[in-house]
């Protein structure tokens, strides 16, 4: 006997396509796909016509401790997750503390107040996190790290070429399953842009781009992928957002596969001449020109691009308006929440691109990046029964009061979306329907990878 049975909806298997089978859940795992008529009876069986049942959503790029602090975020921001279909985040932890010294205290917070699993990413900032690299992956089977070319002024220092080459170094020494993301932008040409343009009170988006030259990201980018080669490290350009460098990314991928390419969905949702308050979409990488928007969705559509997270650092109104009085930009609202419906409205509605094409990149393709896969990104016997079944044509308007979200604010307010989830399952329990999340504990805790 199954606990829950899913049947007569449209099962998104991405590496496959969809298929009309029916589901069966027992305890934590998926048991069964098979014609209803061969599954077996179930405590609970979901009608889903009408519906696609897709594999729960990742979100490989998220920051948490910017409004509440890191525990109080990591219970609200996961718990706004599941509104989205999101059962999975991967949390860059960042600051220039010794992560063997912090790392159990987060674990700890992971297991015991997340509402989504989790897999963490460590930000190397400082010559002792560099250092304790090996630590980090032997004490805590940590594998994926993180390096700034270049880091907002004043908030944290950007890192020389030779500082990223010792650590991706480091990393390579760590095993072939070990691999580092990074920020690749050029500091030299963003420190001087950025100067001017806070000198010169302009505030528009389209300003805000030009003062961050796409040379930056292309120049970065090439840089980055020289570092990988010298270290035979693998390494994962994170949140891209130019046309230009993308194009360059290509031609590099010919020659080294094991580059791969992230961007984010801000940049696939909104570009410089978008109808949004320009200070709180003053984002670093810049949100760019509508040409580099409709070229990274080739890079999605065409495969180069492999990824899409949302490099959510959420903030509540009075954190945005510090981050723009500190350091010039903006924090977010909540995005992972809106990480599927907006994907489905700008990618497979609004651009025809195929469904499991746009959903692999949320789904089949990070669980593999990151050694979670079959356990999820998928729909399989025997992986995580993590499922989000969605109304692909339903319409509606984002409100930031239904997110659930510290943030009393969003970028998106009042955006009509198509696409809406409607019920979120998480490890085979039911903990979102119609917008109601269920629980009042979350069941999230931390992942390790499957290498």
């Amino acid at each position: 006997m199954s606990d829950i049975n899913i049947i007569n909806g449209d099962v998104l298997i991405p590496e496959i396509g969809t298929a009309r089978v029916d589901l069966a859940i027992r305890g934590n795992k998926i048991a069964a796909v098979a014609q209803k008529h061969r599954l077996p009876s179930a405590g609970e069986t979901i009608d889903a016509s009408g519906l696609v049942v897709m594999p729960g959503i990742i979100d490989p790029h998220v920051h948490l401790g910017f409004c509440q602090g890191f525990e109080k975020d990591c219970r609200t921001e996961t718990r706004s997750a599941l509104v989205g279909g999101v059962t999975t985040i991967g949390c860059f932890l960042g600051g220039t503390k010794s992560h063997s010294q912090t790392f159990p205290d987060i674990e700890n917070i992971f297991n015991t107040h997340a509402f989504t699993d989790v897999f963490p990413h460590i930000c190397i900032n400082t010559e002792e996190q560099k250092q304790e690299i090996p630590a980090y992956v032997n004490r805590f089977g940590l594998t994926s790290f993180k390096f700034f070319m270049f880091c907002i002024p004043g908030y944290m220092p950007s890192q020389t070429n030779s500082f990223i080459l010792s650590g991706l170094r480091q990393v390579a020494h760590c095993g072939p399953h070990c691999f580092a993301s990074i920020h690749a932008e050029d500091p030299g040409i963003l420190t001087e842009e950025w100067n001017k343009f806070f000198q010169s009170g302009k505030k528009s988006l389209a300003e805000w781009a030009a003062h961050n030259p796409v040379e930056a990201e292309v120049l970065g980018v090439t840089m980055a992928a020289s570092l990988a080669e010298m270290s035979t490290v693998k390494v994962n350009i994170v949140h891209l957002a130019t046309g230009a460098a993308l194009e360059r990314l290509r031609a590099i991928k010919l020659t080294n596969p094991s580059i791969t390419v992230e961007t984010i969905a801000l940049y696939l949702s909104l570009n410089s001449s978008s109808d949004v308050e320009p200070e709180e979409a003053r984002w670093s990488p810049a949100i760019r020109s509508p040409e580099d928007q409709e070229a990274l969705w080739r890079g999605v559509s065409e495969g180069t691009i492999s990824s899409i997270g949302t490099d959510q650092d959420c903030v509540d109104r009075k954190g945005l308006h510090g981050f723009i009085k500190d350091y010039g930009v903006s924090g977010s609202s909540a995005v992972t929440a809106l990480l599927l419906p907006l994907l489905l409205t700008e990618g497979y509605h609004r651009r025809g691109i195929p469904l499991e094409n746009v959903i692999g990149k949320v789904t089949l393709n990070p669980a593999r990046l990151w050694g979670l896969y079959p356990q999820k990104g998928t729909i399989a016997v025997g992986s995580d029964a993590d499922l989000v079944l969605v109304d692909i044509n339903r319409e509606f308007e984002v409100d930031y009061r239904k997110l659930f979200s510290a943030a009393d604010w969003s970028l998106y307010q009042g955006k009509k979306l198509k696409g809406q989830p409607v019920m979120t399952i998480k490890g085979g329990e039911l903990v979102m329907r119609e917008g109601d999340i269920i629980p009042d504990q979350g069941t999230g805790k931390r992942l390790k990878r499957n290498f």
